[in-house]
């Protein structure tokens, strides 16, 4: 993205974070300590002729850039200067590195502060469109970094029991920083005794429900699960649910166990076929009782 002044479209200035594409790069209180991927600069159509003075590369205390760094409390806090650069010996450069823990949107309460605050890169230099008259501020602003703290909201969980596996259904809760979810669950313990939890490979967020198998028919299980969100943010946990696995018999099983006949009849040829009668008189009793 280039932003170029009013005058003339003939000169421009270009960011971009060395090796990603990304025109945001987000970290997490993992990343406290980590650098930054070093800012790189371009401009066309700036040489010392009309360049007014040297291009600066900063970090800002916002979302957005002004036409020059910020240097006090009353422009929104001291702005992170990253580099600053004579045209004259160059068209392109890359900034100083800088680590999260430097942006200035953490000055404050630092890395452990609960922030998603997002800081914008920015570049500017004043310049004349010719060799004569006033100077105008050529700047860009295609930059962001993010540094998060805040963990997501945790999922909504749904069981539905099957033969010999439960299947999870998974909410987000409507919160776009979820990337995926991590779902445990246990043998219900008896009494007051503690549950020997097991965790799934995490789930990504794009998928609302998950099987979990190899379970044991007529044994309640618990289940209860977590948000993770772009830079390992963990939620809460969900409400803890439960659910049985329960053996499906088929419909002639059932109906025998309701009672009925597996041989009702014989045929022309004298074979025993099953009584059509009997089967609709167990399938209204299998009914009612599932009501």
């Amino acid at each position: 993205m280039l932003l170029a002044s009013a005058v003339s479209h003939a000169q421009n200035i270009t960011l971009n974070f060395q090796g990603t594409s990304s025109t945001t790069f987000a970290g997490g209180p993992n990343d406290c300590a980590n650098q930054v991927p070093i800012v790189q600069w371009t401009s066309s159509g700036l040489s010392g002729a009309n360049v007014c003075g040297s291009l600066q590369v900063w970090v800002t205390n916002s979302a957005s850039c002004g036409s020059s760094p910020g240097t006090s409390s009353s422009d929104g806090g001291t702005d992170l200067i990253i580099g600053t650069f004579n045209l004259s010996t160059g068209t392109n450069g890359n900034s100083n590195s800088f680590r999260f823990q430097d942006l200035p949107g953490l000055a404050s309460g630092g890395c452990a502060a609960m922030v998603d605050i997002s800081n914008a890169v920015c570049a500017s230099v004043d310049y004349r469109a010719s060799t004569v008259g006033s100077c105008s501020t050529l700047s860009a602003s295609n930059l962001t970094v993010r540094y998060d703290n805040v963990p997501p909201n945790p999922p909504s969980i749904n069981l539905l029991p099957q033969d010999s596996q439960i299947v999870v259904q998974l909410s987000a809760n409507n919160d776009p920083d979820v990337l995926y979810y991590r779902v445990e669950y246990a043998v219900q313990p008896p009494g007051d005794a503690g549950a020997s939890w097991s965790t799934l490979p995490d789930i990504s967020s794009n998928i609302t429900s998950k099987p979990i198998t190899g379970l044991t028919n007529e044994t309640t299980y618990l289940v209860r699960a977590r948000s993770l969100d772009e830079v390992n943010n963990l939620s809460a946990y969900s409400d803890v649910v439960s659910a049985t696995p329960e053996a499906s018999n088929g419909f002639w099983a059932e109906y025998k166990a309701a009672g009925g006949h597996e041989l009702g009849g014989c045929n022309a040829s004298g074979v025993a076929v099953p009584s059509l009668v009997g089967a609709l008189v167990a399938l209204v009793t299998l009914m009612r009782r599932r009501r």
